[in-house]
């Protein structure tokens, strides 16, 4: 145990002797809304100033409410997590689909580090447990996200006081994949497109023709009647995206994110192909005696209900074994960011069409095709005789 001694003039700061020289440290005991007594304490501070920025911190989110008292030394990683949910859920720092996801995440990959104390996890630990994910049959995509999930609940327990760094930012992932696998060429695209055009009914076609649009599957899904809107006189449609639907919450709900409702705009050939296959929808709804209304979902199966969550990656699948292709919904997504950015439209107007935070999600979107890298030399060679 350190033998800490108390500051002058500084209250609540502490100083203690290390192998490596003098070091501060920060306690504040503090009462929680429930009467319970607590202590916050960080240390490993080299100056009074560090150590005095981090309390400064505790009093504002103390001040603020924003303090998490049952969390302290003995705390499991269990518990950690519980909290760090409560957090995003309460501060809607995530929501809807993303935060079921989070929970997921954590129930089928995490729950091995459930009844370790925080700080007794290692490094080595963990970069064990990466490297059993990496021997599996598990996809790069969900090891990082697995991954990003740990850190942001190891981040939680630093800002909480609880660790003094993250020290598990070093941890290796070494599986790589090929970096045209969110590639889809263009003339296999075409391929894919016109199979599906030719085979699929006028509800899984639609279906497939919003994903082209660079929809997210809950939000195709999510779409209802009184979300489009059809400007005969303009040839225009405009289509709201204001509710998902997905395996967590089938009867429609929130969307990813504030930025993934929007509006757009559809005009051209587009425009013809979706309005013949929304009129399509509407012919269904009156065989099926369905009076429309604001909750009547636009996609509807033969029988007049909501198509099943799971219908964006079947139809995806069933177009894949005519055309040994493979082909996802979040393919098509990648597909449409990448020829709208090759249109030279700015970064910025991708981004709201794609409901993303930002241009920077939205340029990982973008894939290298070899018809880009084709007009890319073809190009150079114009310059460079």
């Amino acid at each position: 145990m350190r033998n800490w001694k108390a500051v002058k003039r500084h209250n609540n700061i502490y100083f203690y002797q290390t192998a490596k020289g003098k070091r501060y440290g920060v306690r504040r005991g503090f009462t929680s809304d429930d009467g319970k007594r607590h202590e916050f304490s960080k240390s490993g501070f080299r100056t009074t100033s560090d150590a005095e920025a981090i309390l400064v911190d505790f009093e504002n989110k103390l001040y603020r409410k924003q303090i998490t008292p049952f969390l302290n030394d003995s705390t499991t990683f269990q518990q950690l997590f519980n909290n760090y949910f409560d957090y995003c859920k309460n501060t809607k720092k995530l929501k809807g689909a993303t935060l079921t996801n989070k929970h997921v995440l954590y129930n089928h990959h995490l729950t091995i580090f459930d009844n370790f104390k925080i700080d007794k996890i290692t490094p080595s630990q963990y970069q064990e447990l990466i490297n059993k994910f990496e021997d599996s049959p598990m996809k790069l995509s969900t090891i990082k996200a697995v991954n990003t999930l740990f850190n942001a609940i190891i981040n939680y327990a630093v800002n909480n006081g609880l660790l003094t760094r993250n020290k598990f930012k070093n941890v290796v992932i070494s599986k790589t994949q090929n970096k045209f696998s969110k590639t889809i060429q263009n003339d296999d695209f075409k391929k894919w497109i016109n199979i599906a055009r030719t085979q699929l009914d006028d509800t899984y076609l639609l279906l497939i023709e919003l994903l082209c649009m660079g929809m997210r599957k809950s939000e195709a899904l999510g779409l209802r009647f009184c979300d489009l809107k059809n400007d005969e006189s303009k040839e225009t449609l405009l289509i709201s995206i204001v509710n998902g639907r997905n395996y967590s919450q089938p009867n429609g709900g929130s969307l990813k994110n504030q930025f993934s409702k929007r509006q757009l705009i559809i005009k051209g050939n587009a425009y013809f192909r979706l309005v013949k296959l929304y009129n399509a929808q509407k012919m269904k709804a009156d065989a099926n005696g369905i009076n429309i209304n604001d909750d009547t979902y636009l996609l509807l199966d033969k029988k007049g209900n909501p198509v099943p969550c799971s219908s964006p990656t079947s139809v995806c699948q069933k177009i894949n074994a005519e055309t040994a292709l493979n082909v996802t919904p979040h393919k098509l997504r990648h597909f449409f960011a990448t020829k709208a950015k090759n249109t030279g439209v700015a970064d910025t107007t991708i981004a709201k069409w794609l409901g993303h935070s930002n241009v920077n999600t939205t340029n990982n979107y973008v894939r290298t095709t070899t018809a880009d890298l084709t007009n890319l030399i073809n190009g150079i060679n114009k310059i460079v005789p």
